[in-house]
């Protein structure tokens, strides 16, 4: 049974990895105009509370969707490395051996999501992409160790008081 439960542990994160690998299926047109929509729909957020002219707006757009497209990667990849955390957390104790080992998993597969671009109309697979990919995962990472380190230092402290006691 735990065996069960440990692989169903892992259905988000793949799950996850597929969105991945769909976003990245899409060709470079296509991809770009679902940027630029994210795009608007934020400064449309913002207009809310500012008034923007049809071209300052024009403008806007072409000069934040390169850098809402960057975020987006970071972000995918941040998830995936919280989602994976998940089944690691079932697998490997250490949260050090299980940060480095899901931080390496998630480098693999930016490296093979570029590689996937690189056979999708319009798509170019970059080195620089996965950097960006990589800084989401960095970035999860430390929010991630910014909540488990203070609660594996109470579990060991619990436990260590619980021995002390026997």
């Amino acid at each position: 049974m735990k065996k069960i439960g440990k692989l169903i542990s892992a259905v988000p994160a793949v799950t996850w990895a597929y969105v991945i690998w769909l976003f990245s299926d899409t060709p470079a047109a296509a991809s770009t105009d679902e940027s630029i929509t994210v795009t608007e729909i934020l400064l449309n957020l913002v207009s809310h509370f500012y008034t923007v002219s049809p071209e300052k707006k024009a403008a806007l757009i072409a000069a934040m969707e390169p850098h809402i497209r960057k975020i987006a990667h970071m972000t995918e990849f941040g998830i995936l490395f919280l989602l994976l955390m998940i089944p690691a957390g079932l697998l490997v104790r250490k949260l050090a051996s299980r940060t480095g080992i899901v931080f390496f998993v998630s480098f693999l597969y930016a490296c093979s999501d570029e590689i996937h671009q690189l056979f999708v109309e319009g798509r170019a697979g970059r080195a620089s992409d996965v950097l960006i990919d990589m800084l989401g995962v960095a970035a999860a990472a430390v929010v991630y160790l910014l909540f488990a380190i203070p609660i594996n230092l109470k579990k060991e402290k619990t436990a260590g008081k619980k021995s002390v006691d026997k």
